[in-house]
């Protein structure tokens, strides 16, 4: 389900649209007036850009031609090369299209309606984590000097072509950020942020100092490394997440590089630096000897044990016209050309559009340095496909909830803190931390974002870094949004968003989203249990205690096997916790901690071992300790004494015993235990 859009500039697209066609006349958007203001200040007189309708501009004028099997898009001379590629990359699955441009087939029965048609669109984008409907008219900037109407669009378009579904949709970007000018301070990703309300990720291509190391062994890891990236290309083509890919500097040879008077040089392979790259598919073949040889033969020389060859299917948003692939397995090579065409089909190799090509994933490698993973998260409860669960939180770094980060050495549980709960294995997370978009970057504070795992039973704000387990830091950046893509097993965590430098003030919003299932996101602001009715009663915790199980040893032997946990308490009343079960064990390494708030009374700690089972736990020891005990035990290891329960003979029947004495058992419990009167230091 869709977050409902605010009107951006309160242009409602609906009283617009009838307010011209009750007067007869088409939408001028005075918001975004046809003028050098919005395009704010490029290096060409005002006299010679003109403003034209599209229908001036093309006869036959359309947003889609939804049957066309290649789609040319050009970023025009004052253009910026992200453009064309963000609307390639919607064109690719139909419902980012529409979701980016809502009603998009009843705008285009309006375009092509000489009555209904008002001259206004509308799109839904996103703004600093909020999604707006932005509403233009349909006026684009063109160059006075030229008459073709391709070479004299200065943004984006489509040669050739009537299409007007990008240079529309980079007018409402240029609107919402400003300007036409203010979209070369933007990314690609920034982009698909914007046109998506997604989550971008970067993968680096570039081989590390340790693969290349390794390469001269074999290049076993660097293998393995590829075949992880293409394994991630196939899983997220499967959740329809947009995939591009930027080309490696390293590729354009020197005598090609780009200079200041020829900036789009290509490659020796005919990739163009600046542009961006789609990947539309994958295929993983297995080699046929008898006919396959060419496969079969650089795959020795790769070193695939194996035999299995990977393929990636890369789209140029250009088309043919500039920037295609003519490397190895690209259409017209002589790998293609070895090949019938009932073997392409055997082995896969379609085009779904005539701008794909073909390549090895070992030339993806050698001629991309970065992948970019667009994750739309599909929110929707009636959705077939994987849902997402989405927590959002809107808070800020003041002066007093500001400590710094871990890397320089500052506070980081003085910042902010949101608390996770992970139920299931390998739970999958998408994390956002992002800040207001400024027109400057000096505007933004440097950030980043630390998760810990704490004890499994917290509910109050975690004061001590030394008692948690850091999970992941990311380095600090003063990027607009920083993002986190991680899989945690089961267990309590605390997520930071932080500052590089304390004390500094800003807001932030934090997005949270877990596949599948929720993460129960919620943020933590007591950092103590507060004062409520129930301690009139009774007295208010005074002592905090954190209890370190370790592991069992001799732990008794169940026919069916023990699934031991531990459950911990203390005598005389308060919550009770226990460690996760382990499967099929006497000897269980737990290395869990538990937290509690007692009162000075309440001096003995319980520990009691069961099995888990399905219906109920069987019980399989217990034991004990007083403070005074581990006090003089210090923070150190704490070996405890198991007791067991034995039924007293004739006392019952054995089915239903009424009566057991307590047996000392060969069993060992080991537990560090940490008190202290202080509730701020645990």
């Amino acid at each position: 389900l869709l977050e409902s859009p605010t009107d951006f500039q309160n242009q409602r697209f609906k009283d617009i649209q009838k307010q011209c066609q009750n007067s007869g006349t088409v939408f001028e958007d005075a918001k975004f007036p046809a003028n050098a203001q919005s395009l704010f200040s490029v290096d060409v007189p005002d006299d010679s850009i003109r403003w034209d309708r599209i229908k001036t501009i093309s006869e036959s004028p359309c947003l889609l031609i939804r049957e066309k099997r290649s789609r040319e898009l050009c970023h025009g001379s004052l253009g910026t090369c992200w453009v064309p590629a963000v609307a390639a990359a919607l064109l690719i699955w139909p419902e980012y299209a529409e979701k980016a441009m809502p009603d998009l087939r009843s705008q285009e029965q309006e375009l092509l309606d000489p009555v209904r048609f008002t001259g206004a669109f509308h799109f839904r984008l996103h703004f600093n984590d909020e999604p707006y409907r932005v509403v233009i008219d349909d006026r684009l900037p063109r160059s006075a000097s030229s008459s073709s109407p391709s070479s004299s669009m200065l943004f984006a378009h489509s040669p050739d072509s009537g299409e007007y579904f990008a240079p529309l949709l980079e007018k409402a970007i240029a609107k919402l950020f400003g300007s036409y000018r203010a979209l070369e301070s933007l990314t690609l990703e920034q982009g698909l942020e914007c046109a998506t309300g997604g989550l971008c990720h970067s993968v680096s291509l570039s081989a590390s100092p340790d693969l290349v190391a390794n390469s001269g062994s074999g290049g076993a890891a660097m293998e393995k490394t590829r075949v992880s990236v293409f394994e991630r290309l196939q899983t997220e083509l499967e959740q329809r997440s947009l995939l591009l890919l930027k080309v490696a500097p390293a590729s354009v040879d020197a005598a090609e590089s780009p200079t200041s008077s020829n900036p789009h040089s290509e490659t020796k392979h005919g990739l163009v630096p600046c542009h961006a790259y789609l990947v539309t598919g994958t295929r993983c073949v297995a080699a046929d000897p008898l006919r396959f040889q060419d496969l079969v033969q650089m795959a020795q020389q790769r070193g695939d044990p194996r035999r299995r060859h990977r393929f990636v299917r890369v789209r140029n948003p250009a088309g043919q016209r500039r920037g295609a692939w003519r490397g190895p397995w690209s259409e017209g090579s002589s790998e293609m050309a070895s090949l019938s065409d009932a073997e392409l089909d055997r082995y896969g190799f379609a085009y779904d559009d005539d701008s794909d090509s073909w390549m090895s994933l070992a030339d993806l490698f050698e001629n991309f340095s970065e992948l970019i993973v667009c994750r739309v998260h599909n929110l929707s409860v009636l959705s077939m496909r994987n849902t997402w669960h989405e927590a959002v939180f809107r808070g800020s770094w003041t002066e007093w909830l500001s400590g710094g980060c871990l890397e320089k050495g500052g506070r980081p549980l003085t910042n902010p803190q949101y608390m996770l709960d992970v139920t299931n294995p390998n739970l999958e997370l998408d994390i956002s931390l992002s800040q207001r978009f400024e027109a400057t970057p000096h505007d933004l504070v440097s950030m980043g974002l630390l998760l810990v795992k704490v004890e499994s039973n917290r509910e109050y704000r975690a004061h001590r870094l030394d008692f948690c387990q850091v999970v992941h830091h990311t380095a600090c950046s003063s990027a607009q949004r920083i993002t986190l893509g991680l899989h945690l097993e089961p267990g309590r965590y605390i997520l930071l968003p932080c500052t590089e430098i304390a004390s500094q003030e800003a807001f932030f919003t934090l997005r949270i989203y877990s596949r599948g299932a929720s993460c129960n996101a919620r943020e933590l602001v007591a950092d103590q249990p507060p004062a409520s009715l129930c301690f009139a009663f009774t007295a208010y915790p005074e002592v905090g205690t954190r209890v370190l199980v370790l592991s069992a040893r001799g732990l008794p032997r169940l026919v069916l096997g023990a699934n031991p946990y531990c459950q911990v308490f203390f005598e005389g009343g308060g919550s009770k916790a226990r460690t996760r079960a382990l499967a099929n064990t006497s000897d269980p390494e737990w290395n869990e901690p538990l937290v509690f708030y007692r009162r000075t009374d309440q001096r003995v700690i319980a520990f009691e071992i069961r099995s888990e089972r399905a219906v109920v736990d069987a019980f399989l020891a217990h034991g004990q300790i007083d403070q005074d005990e581990w006090f003089k035990g210090g923070d150190g290891v704490q070996e405890l004494q198991l007791y067991g329960h034995r039924q007293v003979s004739g006392a019952g029947s054995p089915m239903r015993p009424n009566k057991t004495e307590r047996v000392r058992l060969a069993a060992k419990l080991f537990v560090q235990i940490f008190s202290t009167n202080d509730l701020l230091y645990i």
